[in-house]
């Protein structure tokens, strides 16, 4: 209540499972952190606030997969839920993810496509 908690599942050990994660907060933000490949899913009722949820982060359906399956309760605060491997920082986490960006095509929007 009226502060911040951040919550690591990078080395937690889920297998191809569903693990229930309730939240209740006021006034307050949650920052669940979740390693690549987890499934998260949220239902949950948000007040004056907001839930936001990193693009990298996988929402679609995969069998086989590890899925967080948060719920709650969330007033006046908000939640953050983003991907990082392992002991990555915010800045390699911002690298790997403009490397996969362009990668996929998503670029430089300005740049010409190659001829020839």
């Amino acid at each position: 209540m009226m502060g911040g908690t951040v919550l690591d599942f990078r080395e937690a050990v889920m297998g191809a499972s569903k693990v229930d994660l309730h939240l209740a907060t006021a006034m307050g933000g949650v920052k669940i952190i979740v390693p690549p490949g987890v499934r998260v899913q949220w239902a949950g009722i948000t007040l004056m606030g907001g839930v936001k949820v990193e693009e990298s982060v996988e929402l679609s359906v995969q069998p086989d997969t590890s899925v967080l399956w948060i719920s709650g309760f969330v007033a006046m605060g908000g939640v953050k839920i983003i991907e990082r491997l392992p002991h990555e920082t915010n800045k390699q986490a911002r690298r790997r993810r403009k490397a996969r960006k362009a990668h996929r095509g998503h670029g430089n929007p300005y740049s010409q496509p190659p001829t020839g």
